[in-house]
């Protein structure tokens, strides 16, 4: 049989918690991704598509063979807006958002505004980064402010993201529930690409 593909896992999250797995040592996160890749090429999987957290790194150490694993595409960090699905402070959490930082365990990054949402895309295609991050353009189940139908970027904001997608010759993931959620990238893509075609 041939090895079996799957598009979307996330290797650094070992923990449920994602808040919780957001804040464990980068050494550990990396240790434990590294064995449940292993589980995943046990299991039949040869190839994976990571759409949040995973990193070049992670794929440098799996092609120096440091561990068996199947072969990783990446995005590196997904996008969230504050409030977004990648923002795991609570309601009354009122730490800056760099909390997160750029720790191993954090599958996104924040950012707010056309401006910041191209440098994000900019900087993971730099770093290795095979489409552009998992952009959370609708709530989700994890994360504690964001209710499933929340629409989460404007569409200036996903309009740059496929741009940038464009420019770098490649595309766009995005984390999406409900149908005005499915539609708001898509007509996002038709605006953009007019714009880069």
């Amino acid at each position: 049989m041939r090895g079996l593909i799957t598009c979307h896992v996330h290797v650094v999250a070992s923990l449920l918690d994602l808040g919780r797995n957001a804040m464990l040592p980068d050494a550990l996160v990396a240790h434990r991704a590294a064995r449940i890749m292993g589980g995943m090429l046990r299991r039949g999987f040869t190839t994976v598509r990571d759409v949040g957290g995973a990193t070049e790194g992670l794929r440098l150490a799996l092609a120096e063979g440091l561990f068996e694993g199947p072969r990783l595409f990446l995005c590196g960090t997904a996008l969230s807006q504050t409030g977004g699905h990648c923002d795991f402070r609570g309601r009354h959490d009122d730490r800056d958002a760099s909390v997160y930082g750029s720790r191993l365990g954090s599958l996104g990054r924040l950012v707010d505004g056309v401006d910041a949402v191209r440098r994000a895309c900019r900087e993971e295609i730099k770093g290795g980064a095979d489409f552009i991050n998992e952009v959370m353009a609708s709530g989700g189940v994890a994360s504690p402010t964001d209710p499933i139908d929340f629409l989460g970027f404007s569409r200036a904001e996903l309009e740059a993201a496929v741009e940038e997608a464009a420019m770098a010759q490649t595309h766009v993931a995005a984390h999406l529930y409900t149908d005005e959620a499915i539609a708001a990238p898509l007509h996002a893509r038709c605006a953009a690409w007019s714009t880069v075609t």
